[in-house]
Order: structure tokens, then sequence, then C-alpha cells
């Protein structure tokens, strides 16, 4: 039986400034966004991620942040729904590109496609005191998960504990 091991990183309340929304003044005057992310991650053959301490061998918190701001800010959009989805692309996107990195470089000490795969990303983004509604915020939350690694979780080899 192979063991199931997953963990989550968690960022909340990224605060961002943006000019999304379908109203013009909400497009020029801007407003205040807050994001939160989920990455969920199972650890293959006991979490050598984890265990070994390295940076080199983990998705970097801060690299997630600053991917997050800037694509936050090189479009506009006009869905919170359209920026929670491209949000959620980042953890995979890095992930694909620390695994690049290794089999070309070997920059890294291994990648993270050999300790670690993402199988969900959430999303939730709030828009604070939206145009034209009496409430404090609207938020939407995305789920993306990763189809093949959710089905090979589900399969009775894997065992909590």
């Amino acid at each position: 039986m192979l063991k199931l091991e997953t963990y989550t990183i968690k960022i909340p309340k990224l605060k961002l400034f943006g000019y999304h929304g379908c109203y013009e003044k909400e497009q020029k005057k801007g407003q205040n966004f807050e994001v939160d992310m989920e990455i969920s991650l199972w650890l293959k053959d006991g979490g050598l991620n984890a265990v070994s301490d390295n940076i080199e061998c983990a998705l970097d918190y801060v690299e997630i942040c600053n991917r997050i701001k800037e694509k936050f800010n090189n479009r506009r959009y006009n869905l919170l729904e359209s920026i929670a989805e491209n949000l959620s692309e980042i953890p995979y996107n890095l992930e694909i590109e620390n695994n690049d990195d290794w089999l070309e470089n070997k920059k890294r000490t291994f990648a993270i496609g050999e300790s670690a795969a993402i199988f969900l990303v959430e999303v939730r983004i709030r828009k604070n005191n939206p145009e034209g509604m009496d409430v404090p915020y609207i938020e939407i939350e995305y789920s993306n998960p990763r189809p093949k690694i959710l089905k090979m979780l589900e399969n009775p080899q894997f065992q909590n504990g």
C-alpha cells in the first residue's frame, strides 16, 4: 500500500489594487482587491521535499506572490471569475518551469515533480466595496484540480497513516 501524504500552502489576503470590473468607474478609478490562494500537494515517497528543508526542492511562496501581482496587473479583467481562473494557473506553470529547469540544467536538487505533485489550486478573490452594492465585498472562489492526479489519489492503494 502506498501512503497518502499531502500538504496545503495557504497564501491569505494578498492585497492588490487594480482597474478591473465592468463599470467605467471601476476601470478608471480602480479599487482594492484581496486574493487568497491554496495550493495542495501530494508528497511522493514520503515527501522528500519537506524533509530536505531546501527551497530548491519546493515551491517558492515569494515567487508565487510576485507572479500573482504581475498577472493581476498586466491585464484588465471585467470579471472576478476570469481573474481567479488565470491566477490559478500560476502554481502549475511554476511547477512545470521548475521541472524543466531540473531536467535541462540540473540547477535544482531534484524536480518538484519527483518529490511532490500539485493536485489542486484554489483561488478566492474579493473586490472590496463593489460598485452598485451595499456590501463590504463580493467574493469569487475558483477550484482548479488536476484530474489525473486526483484520480490517482482516489486509488484504493493509497491509505492515510
